[in-house]
């Protein structure tokens, strides 16, 4: 079993997304197993999980997503597993409008837990805290866009 306070993860206001990242890397380096996430609210981005590891969130424990859209993007730098390039602008469904959100890797699909091409995972326990909603990405959006109505 993989602790992710092992890894320096702490529950509290501190994002540990590359911390609970290392453990299922590490998991997952080691053949698969089982990420135990312990009583307490952690703070992540997007989290990875890979073939044959199992996240396991302990009775109290909570994954709570950051409200910040950039905390969601490491995946695109993954050394141990690189996403092909070319599947970042693959449309799984060509009936759908051509969006952003069509895209299955787009920064605009984001999760608290991403699989990419995974087999063999598992997420149990008690509940993860969704991300904070709209208020929180379109404060980002006003943030980080140029004004366009000139």
């Amino acid at each position: 079993m993989y602790y992710i306070t092992d890894f320096g993860a702490k529950a509290g206001n501190e994002i540990c997304t590359k911390q609970i990242q290392k453990a299922i890397d590490e998991c997952f380096l080691a053949g698969g197993g089982e990420v135990v996430i312990p009583c307490g609210n952690f703070l992540t981005g997007g989290l990875r999980i890979r073939s044959n590891v199992t996240l396991h969130l302990m009775e109290g424990a909570i994954l709570t997503g950051s409200t910040d859209p950039e905390d969601y993007c490491a995946y695109l730098d993954d050394k141990i597993e690189p996403v092909n390039p070319e599947d970042l602008e693959k449309v799984v469904d060509t009936s759908i409008s051509q969006s952003r959100s069509v895209k299955p890797y787009s920064r605009w699909n984001n999760a608290i837990v991403r699989a990419i091409n995974a087999k063999n995972v598992a997420i149990i326990g008690e509940k993860m805290q969704p991300y904070p909603g709209k208020t929180a990405m379109m404060n980002w959006v006003k943030k980080n866009t140029e004004d366009r109505t000139a």
